[in-house]
């Protein structure tokens, strides 16, 4: 985050970086094979929140008696946003003060990604079920003050 004069206007910058490695996610097989009511059981030599690091041959055994396609290779999408922010603070007589502003966030328009699919047994296993963040977004605001 910062704050940048630009010129003779008194228009201002800032802007806010925000980075992130991937969710991990638990990968289960989908199934409640213990019988305890909760579909939370991980495939054989699968730790929990493997995610990414989860070995794929137990995972693609189930797959593959289920009748499904072998396992993609998995990933856990980092996440990665630039918002910004132009800006033009005034002051009027009376105690009136404000800015008028724009503001535009995930400027770069990145699909940052949520939570993946970890039920093994899912056509979508290993696949983005959810968004992290809305797509590009911009705002066009006046700030009063009294």
């Amino acid at each position: 985050s910062g704050d940048l004069p630009l010129g003779l206007l008194d228009v201002r910058l800032s802007g806010v970086v925000q980075l992130a490695s991937g969710l991990p996610f638990n990968v289960v097989t989908g199934t409640d094979d213990n019988l305890d009511g909760f579909l939370n059981e991980r495939p054989e030599g699968v730790p929990r929140n493997a995610g990414e690091d989860a070995p794929l041959g137990p995972i693609d055994a189930i797959r593959l008696a289920e009748g499904l396609t072998p396992a993609p290779a998995l990933d856990e999408p980092d996440f990665a946003q630039l918002d910004l922010r132009l800006y033009r603070p005034f002051r009027r007589e009376g105690g009136v003060e404000g800015q008028l502003y724009l503001q535009v966030f995930n400027l770069f328009n990145r699909e940052n990604v949520g939570l993946i699919e970890g039920r093994v047994t899912s056509e979508n296993f290993g696949r983005p079920i959810g968004l992290a963040g809305p797509p590009r977004t911009v705002e066009l605001g006046l700030r009063v003050g009294f």
